[in-house]
């Protein structure tokens, strides 16, 4: 079915704010609520939006990311979809990916310290080493998301503000009550405080109380909406950039032109054998390979070596997953 400007005005108005209101969307995109809210629901029927999702800083509740990058032998088709659906299993990894490139699988784990990530990766590793022809250990250090510029239909509309997230641990306060909201917010960002009211047997006062200081608080960052990529003709990619020679002015203007850069979705700090990765949603090999290039030409006194992943399925994704048990814990 064909869509027109404001069905993708609405959609990069939901990729700016998944959780702002039908009335608020309206009136950006210069359609009244009725029509807009029709045009949403279809674009929900269709799987174009297959869902929302709510983004959650998980350095604000005291969790770090590890990334465990594997290439794969000896793995038939049956195999493969044994171990991927017992990794689903386990509450800790947070987003496991298939991949085309260096690496096969890609594997992120959140962990309280290493001493906990060196746990989970130790089972994981006894259980299916002799899968592993090998593997890379990534600890991310800072992560910077930026918004989905490529869906503007103009410059003038681009968005190109960005939040800092997964940084140094600075747990917040949270009570029971919070955890649940999370809980119940982290795979429906749309749903609403009447709903969750009603869900958790508590006041829409306060239900809406609690979810301003999660947000004032930087424990919810963002409100983000599931794409079917297949509508918007992009498939996801990673950059694995290792970097030499970094001064605090060169990694300014490095940061600088990513930022800016309309198909650049985040920039993750890290360490391990490699120290920076670009996240980026793209529709042709022309403009990964045009940024390739154009990152080697213009940093080429600190950049060293640029790999590039095709993240070709995604077989769990999630902010909060259920069974963590550190949240089991406090929700008690």
């Amino acid at each position: 079915m064909k869509h027109d400007k404001k069905d993708w005005k609405i959609i990069y108005q939901l990729s700016l704010d998944a959780r702002q209101s039908i009335s608020k969307i309206a009136k950006k995109i210069g359609l009244s609520q009725q029509s807009t809210d029709y045009r949403i629901k279809r674009l929900e029927k269709l799987d174009v939006i297959k869902g929302y999702y709510t983004c959650i800083d998980i350095s604000k509740i005291g969790y770090s990311i590890f990334k465990i990058y594997i290439k794969l032998q000896n793995l038939d088709e049956e195999k493969e979809k044994a171990m991927l659906e017992d990794l689903i299993q386990n509450p800790n990894i947070v987003w496991i990916a298939t991949c085309d490139g260096v690496w096969d699988l890609y594997i992120a784990i959140w962990a309280k310290n290493i001493f906990q990530f060196n746990k989970i990766f130790s089972k994981v590793n006894n259980d299916y080493s002799f899968y592993f022809l090998k593997k890379s250990i990534i600890a991310n250090t800072k992560v910077f998301k930026f918004k989905r510029k490529y869906l503007a239909l103009s410059k003038n509309e681009e968005d190109t503000s960005y939040i800092e997230w997964a940084g140094e641990i600075s747990e917040v306060s949270l009570n029971k009550l919070d955890f649940k909201i999370l809980l119940s917010l982290v795979q429906d960002a749309r749903k609403s405080e009447i709903q969750i009211s009603k869900e958790l047997n508590i006041s829409r006062k306060v239900i809406a109380y609690r979810l301003n200081n999660l947000k004032k608080s930087g424990v919810i960052f963002s409100y983000q909406p599931y794409i079917n990529e297949h509508f918007l003709n992009i498939k996801t990619y990673k950059l694995l950039i290792s970097l030499k020679s970094l001064t605090a002015d060169k990694e300014k203007k490095l940061f600088s032109f990513l930022r800016y850069h309309p198909y650049v979705l985040e920039v993750i700090n890290c360490i391990g054998n490699w120290e920076l990765e670009v996240d980026m949603e793209s529709p042709s090999i022309d403009i990964n390979h045009n940024l390739i290039r154009e990152l080697k030409n213009k940093f080429t006194d600190i950049i060293r070596e640029i790999d590039i992943l095709l993240i070709y399925k995604t077989h769990k994704y999630n902010y909060l997953p259920t069974g963590l048990k550190e949240i089991e814990q406090k929700v008690g």
